[in-house]
């Protein structure tokens, strides 16, 4: 669960500002000490308040933790980022209370076998609403074998047949290019890649479906480590394809 507010950062410039304005504008050691007591309360309690705002209280729900325990009724206190503590908290005073109505609350599902027709879809929707509206919060790219990184020849060509991969900027080569690229986007779901094999093959060998040279596989073979060094989540393979049905 990610949580961001804007009042967080206008409230800390908000703070950081008086803090420096009081000590400019008081010179005298009197004056110094009261402005030093007074920034002192004032971050006491803005922490306290952006705790309080950070929290979220999800009330009675049917929890399903995904370790095969039995459902159990119960709250769930989420801080920041992280789920805190589950049990009941009648009395929890927090910003955001969600009442669950006794409705399921279950961990995010993890796609891990997104494939080629949907690929682009993390670059033209950042959001993916559609997804995370089917329960998904990790998407787990290139399972078919055919991935968004690495792209040798720059071009986007074997998704073509799914997407429209013209209105897409390609400035990335390597997989570590490519995860800096998505760094730049708001995305609304955990995302991971496999390096395609099918990809990587077709780069280096186009549209010959025989068997590589020496120095093809070679090659091959060190894009692909390449990958995994610079964060793929691990290799796939298409055996029902031209270029996948040469593996031995």
């Amino acid at each position: 669960i990610c949580i961001h507010s804007r009042m967080y950062t206008s409230s800390v410039k908000m703070w950081i500002s008086f803090i420096f304005l009081s000590e400019k504008n008081n010179p005298s050691e009197a004056r110094e000490e009261r402005a030093k007591g007074d920034i002192l309360y004032i971050w006491k309690r803005f922490f306290k308040n952006a705790i309080l705002y950070a929290m979220i209280l999800i009330r009675n729900a049917k929890i399903i933790d995904g370790t095969g325990a039995p459902e159990r009724h119960s709250d769930v206190l989420i801080s920041g980022k992280s789920i805190s503590a589950i049990g009941n908290f009648p009395h929890k005073k927090t910003e955001t209370i969600i009442e669950a109505l006794g409705h399921r609350l279950v961990p995010g599902f993890i796609n891990a076998c997104e494939g080629g027709a949907y690929a682009t879809t993390i670059l033209t929707d950042q959001e993916q609403t559609a997804t995370r509206a089917e329960g998904y919060t990790t998407l787990i790219h290139g399972a078919d074998g055919a991935s968004l990184a690495p792209l040798l020849d720059g071009s986007l060509e074997m998704f073509r047949k799914w997407a429209g991969a013209d209105a897409i900027n390609i400035n990335w080569r390597t997989m570590g290019e490519f995860k800096k690229t998505l760094a730049q986007f708001p995305l609304g779901i955990n995302f991971g890649t496999f390096v395609g094999y099918n990809t990587v093959r077709r780069a280096i060998m186009h549209d010959d479906g025989g068997d590589p040279t020496d120095k093809e596989s070679a090659t091959i073979t060190h894009v692909i480590q390449t990958a995994l060094e610079e964060g793929a989540q691990g290799i796939a393979i298409n055996l029902d394809t031209a270029h996948g049905r040469r593996i031995s």
